[in-house]
């Protein structure tokens, strides 16, 4: 499976090129450089690289200044947040080993009675020995 080359990527390769063949022309005489469309040429490339890489350091100084923010403290909100809930899940499992204990117990004394009903799952409406709806 060929992995698939994204339009933008293609379009920027592209612009970079003819962005080099046309200044190798200028710089080799070819293309006159006090033209008027080559002064607005370089007048536009001049803004879009002052806007790359503006865009750039924003990008750079944003992740910078959040790091220093989040990194002053011992742990980052995020990770205080998984730490609270790991302990709720500690605490939710100790309560779960608890109640597991208590129906074995109670499972035990059930079955120490005369004719008690070990599982729900064996009984039927009909096992009754009293049937109040039935008029003989």
């Amino acid at each position: 499976m060929r992995p698939k080359i994204p339009l933008s990527f293609t379009v920027l390769v592209a612009v970079i090129l003819v962005w080099a063949f046309y200044t190798a022309l200028a710089w080799s005489g070819v293309v006159d450089v006090g033209s008027d469309a080559a002064l607005l040429a370089a007048f536009i490339t001049g803004w879009v690289g002052v806007l790359v890489f503006a865009i750039l350091g924003a990008f750079l100084l944003g992740m910078y200044a959040s790091h220093r923010i989040l990194s002053l403290g011992d742990i980052t909100p995020f990770e205080e947040e998984m730490l609270r809930m790991k302990e709720d899940m500690t605490a939710v499992r100790h309560e779960l080993k608890l109640i597991r204990k208590n129906i074995k117990g109670l499972e035990a004394d059930l079955s120490e009675e005369t004719g008690a009903v070990k599982e729900a799952g064996v009984w039927k409406p009909e096992d009754r020995k009293e049937h109040p709806l039935d008029v003989k």
